[in-house]
């Protein structure tokens, strides 16, 4: 018997109604993990595309969608997140690569135009704008990291600082200045 390919198509009802049940399940019990682990692993073995052909949110999708909900008590918590998504068919994790690519792109385009224009001027702000986006440190470090390359902003570090202990813990505050301010 052939396999059923379900992303080539909309979700017929039945798929739907797993994935709301899917979806209810996660949202009842990540706050639960988050509470009491310092590590949850989310394994999800049949991602697909992340969407069907209507743009649906499939299982992935559903699952980033509960982790940015419990952002705030996730980061509150120091609690790290490891979601495990596995598709078999090469050409449907590309497509699910892709959807995650132009998210982190598009977080990153947008903090690159708050430094250049002025909003976010040191790592404090920095960090509270990840938060708020939903977003890992690690995305906009690595694109602050870039512009410095660049020669579009200066800061007196290595790193840019942006993450919990710098921010939070030890307080410690880097100033980003830009071109025509060095």
């Amino acid at each position: 018997m052939a396999a059923i390919d379900l992303h080539s198509k909309p979700f017929d009802e039945p798929t739907i109604t797993k994935l709301e049940i899917f979806e209810d399940y996660t949202e009842a019990w990540l706050p639960t993990f988050i509470m009491q682990k310092r590590s949850v692993c989310i394994f999800d073995f049949f991602a697909g595309t992340g969407y069907d052909k209507n743009g649906v949110p499939g299982s992935p999708i559903r699952i980033l969608n509960q982790i940015q909900q419990h952002r705030g008590n996730i980061f509150k918590n120091e609690v790290e997140i490891k979601l495990y998504l596995n598709e078999y068919d090469e050409s449907k994790y590309n497509l699910l690569s892709g959807v995650r690519k132009s998210k982190i792109r598009s977080f990153q385009d947008g903090v690159k135009f708050r430094i250049l224009n002025g909003d976010i001027k040191n790592n404090f702000e920095l960090y509270d704008h990840v938060i708020a986006e939903g977003h890992v440190p690690s995305h906009a470090v690595e694109c602050v990291k870039q512009m410095k390359k660049n020669g579009e902003v200066f800061y007196d570090n290595n790193s840019p600082l942006a993450n919990y202990e710098n921010v939070y813990k030890i307080k410690r505050k880097l100033d980003y200045r830009l071109k025509q301010e060095k």
